[in-house]
């Protein structure tokens, strides 16, 4: 949270480039007339927060916008150590859904739901945590188990080829939203090295995130994959909170044996949490705590499932290799249409319980409470950089320079980790659309941060690294390709 926090000037308060308070106002104008006393309308204020969930209907204001996000970073370090766990879990979890209502689209990326499933799902483990400490745990488990199923099954959903051909890692590492210091060096490894990333990574998300369910050692096993990959994710790249997030829902994989050597230095607390064997719990305890918490479970089966688009990863393929094998070919030929029929026809995801799930599961949408995270799913093969430039005769131009996303070519990309920087993410996913319908590519919030900028508002040049001495009369936007040479060269750089 405190990563966005000292964005939030620039981004979305008063001199912001998409201000909080402008959004609030066009959303009160869905649900109310103008000079509507809000307040006064309690059935369709409550109508209007279910649809638009924040704290922001009680005041839009810039210090309350900072008060609401000071809150939340406040409850987070009391949650962290352990003071009132439920209560500041909640708080955590409203204030952070606040700020990525009003917050887009720098706060709409999958690893921010993340933030706000985390909290929710600590609340529903703490609240049971009296009787049952394993839910919260079992809650984790099962968080992180989705997770990186998730981002397995969608790589080969979404029919990228470069993810089946093991082509995925070749142009990843330059081509990405924000590459740092390291990322060079993933780049130059051999090809082997890249072939053989795509391929642990579909053993580790697919087949390995189904260890979270089993033993001690598989369940260790999990937890090193887990952790290893995320660990390659962000050193090879700027990608904020996102592997950390995911190593700490992987720490509820670890057995007790492995949390009793840290013993000494947690607090009673933690013990509680993270040594749950110590505690003998009856059967129907069990039942009843588990039963609760059920619905959260099921309803987490429906963002997972939209992940498969339809297919079983890598079905096609083991069914073809089953049918070449001598010996096994006759029976594969008879038996895997004999299946497919089989779970067309029984398929639990056309009886109408599955349809009632849908239906729950998208009452809880407007809260962002269980999220569906496919992550990578597609991979970029060119790197465009759009260069904002700005002159007050239109002939001697002077560039803005950006803090972290790359600019000039002889500047090496910065390291950030744990920072997560909106604007120089959000304006990697404009080249694309740019290159393919020109200046209707860009979003209107693009057109706000030039507007800020031809102003010279304080806030928005505090986004930059290095700004023009006075604002310009006028700016202009070129999209370059940038690429990478074919071996090290110290002394040049496309």
């Amino acid at each position: 949270l405190y990563s966005f926090y000292v964005q939030m000037p620039g981004l979305i308060l008063s001199d912001g480039i998409t201000p909080a308070d402008k959004l609030m106002k066009r959303v009160r104008s869905r649900f109310f007339k103008p000079k509507t006393r809000i307040w006064n309308r309690p059935s369709q204020l409550i109508k209007a927060v279910y649809r638009f969930p924040c704290l922001f209907w009680i005041s839009s204001s810039d210090s309350f916008i900072l008060s609401v996000s000071q809150l939340g970073m406040i409850s987070a370090i009391l949650g962290i150590t352990g003071m009132f766990p439920a209560i500041t879990s909640f708080i955590s979890m409203i204030c952070y859904l606040s700020l990525k209502l009003v917050g887009q689209p720098w706060l709409g990326l999958q690893m921010h739901a993340t933030v706000i499933e985390t909290n929710f799902a600590f609340l529903i483990g703490q609240l049971l945590l009296p009787w049952n400490p394993f839910v919260l745990v079992f809650i984790f488990r099962f968080l992180s188990w989705r997770v990186m199923l998730g981002c397995g099954a969608v790589k080969y959903g979404t029919g990228d080829r470069s993810w089946r051909d093991g082509t995925a890692m070749h142009q990843h590492y330059y081509t990405q939203p924000l590459p740092n210091g390291f990322t060079h060096i993933f780049h130059y490894q051999p090809s082997i090295f890249k072939t053989l990333s795509v391929w642990a990574t579909h053993i580790i998300e697919i087949p390995m995130s189904f260890l979270a369910f089993g033993g001690a050692y598989c369940r260790l096993i999990a937890f090193i994959s887990f952790v290893g990959l995320n660990g390659m994710i962000n050193v090879s790249g700027n990608y904020g909170f996102l592997g950390l997030m995911t190593s700490v829902h992987a720490l509820s994989l670890l057995d007790s044996a492995v949390w009793s050597i840290v013993e000494p230095l947690l607090s009673y607390r933690w013990q509680f949490y993270l040594i749950q064997d110590y505690y003998p719990i009856g059967f129907w305890t069990h039942v009843i705590t588990f039963s609760i918490a059920m619905p959260y479970f099921l309803l987490s089966l429906v963002p997972l499932r939209s992940t498969f688009h339809g297919k079983v990863p890598w079905g096609t393929e083991l069914a073809n290799v089953a049918r070449k094998i001598p010996g096994i070919s006759p029976i594969a030929n008879s038996l895997i249409p004999f299946v497919s029929r089989m779970f067309d026809k029984f398929s639990p995801f056309d009886t109408w319980m599955w349809g009632v799930l849908e239906d729950l599961h998208a009452y809880t949408t407007p809260w962002r409470l269980i999220n569906r995270y496919a992550k990578f799913g597609s991979m970029s093969t060119w790197r465009g950089e759009l260069i904002i430039q700005g002159s007050d005769d239109k002939e001697h131009w002077e560039s803005y320079e950006f803090k972290y996303k790359p600019g000039d070519i002889n500047k090496r990309p910065p390291f950030i980790p744990g920072h997560l920087p909106g604007l120089d993410w959000r304006i990697w996913f404009l080249p694309t659309p740019v290159l393919k319908r020109g200046i209707n590519g860009l979003p209107d919030w693009y057109f706000a941060l030039l507007q800020g900028l031809l102003e010279g508002r304080e806030p928005v040049l505090r986004l930059f690294k290095r700004v023009p001495n006075r604002p310009p009369k006028y700016v202009r936007t070129i999209l370059y390709e940038y690429t990478i040479p074919s071996q090290v060269c110290a002394d040049n750089a496309l």
